[in-house]
This record gives C-alpha cells, sequence and structure tokens, in this order.
C-alpha cells in the first residue's frame, strides 16, 4: 500500500510540476499577506477558462508543496485581517505586478 500511496503521490507532484509557474511564484509573492479569495484571482487572471482554479486544488497544491519541503509552513497562515478599502487597489498591483512578468511592457493586456 505505501508503494502505491508513494507512486500516486510521485505522479501528482509531477503533474503539479508542469503548472507551478501559473501558481507558485504568486503564493510565494502574496501570502500570507493577502487572503486566500484574493491570491486566487491573480493566480486565474492570466489564465485562459479552461485552466482556471478553485480554491480547493491550489491548496492542495500548496500543503503538498510544503509536505515536500517546497514552500515554507508560513503560506498557510491566516491573513491578516485589513480594511475593505484596501482590496482593490491591492488586487490591481499585485495583478499588474504577476502580468508584467509575462509582458516585458508591464502594462495589462489580454495575454
Amino acid at each position: 500500500m505505501r508503494k502505491v500511496r508513494l507512486t500516486r503521490h510521485d505522479g501528482y507532484m509531477e503533474r503539479l510540476a508542469q503548472s507551478a509557474t501559473d501558481w507558485l511564484p504568486r503564493v510565494r509573492l502574496l501570502r500570507p499577506d493577502m487572503p486566500w479569495q484574493d491570491v486566487l484571482r491573480i493566480i486565474n487572471a492570466p489564465l485562459p477558462e479552461a485552466r482556471r482554479r478553485t480554491q480547493t486544488r491550489p491548496l492542495r497544491a500548496v500543503n503538498a508543496y510544503i509536505c515536500d519541503g517546497f514552500l515554507p509552513r508560513f503560506v498557510l497562515d491566516r491573513a491578516r485581517r485589513r480594511d475593505a478599502d484596501y482590496r482593490l487597489p491591492a488586487l490591481v498591483a499585485a495583478i499588474k505586478r504577476c502580468r508584467s512578468r509575462h509582458h516585458p511592457a508591464g502594462d495589462l493586456r489580454p495575454a
């Protein structure tokens, strides 16, 4: 049973590695300073509809990366409570920061 479980885990980690460029840098940059819902919006913003994620998948991936030592445990810490009016500017800034890595001009043009 253990061997089957390890083989399954290895396959899962290989599949995660293929999509890690979509979500891992943003999780490292934004967590735990930003709530998961907002991080998820930023992760999904540049992705086509078919590749967008629900909250369950990134949390499962983050847990797997923490267990294997690829992410520090503090990314799962509770996000600090902030005033409601911080969210829009923070989201726009984070999306722009993440998109500028894909577009050298740094603008918000669609990918």
